[in-house]
């Protein structure tokens, strides 16, 4: 999916059945705008797209926190973070 990501512009929304929640925050945070369950109703979908049109996300509600946590553990293993522990208070 990565590949897929990079490779366009569009806007991408996934209709899955997928429940590895883990996989697919990790496609949000490769650029993917949306995941639709395929058991959803189609209105779902229809806003979905409408919704990702106009340049929102459309994921589940838990995502952004689950994202937010991810993204702050990859940080904490950032290489360069290491590097900024040496650093006195006023040199920070």
């Amino acid at each position: 999916m990565r590949t897929l990501l990079a490779a366009t512009r569009a806007k991408l929304l996934v209709v899955t059945e997928s429940g590895n929640v883990a996989m697919l925050d990790q496609a949000v945070m490769a650029g993917l705008r949306g995941v639709v369950r395929k058991s959803e109703p189609l209105p779902v979908l229809l806003d979905a797209i409408q919704r990702i049109h106009e340049g929102d996300l459309c994921i589940d509600c838990n995502a952004p926190g689950r994202i937010f946590m991810e993204m702050a553990h990859m940080a904490a293993q950032h290489p360069e973070n290491g590097r900024t522990a040496t650093l006195t208070m006023r040199e920070r």
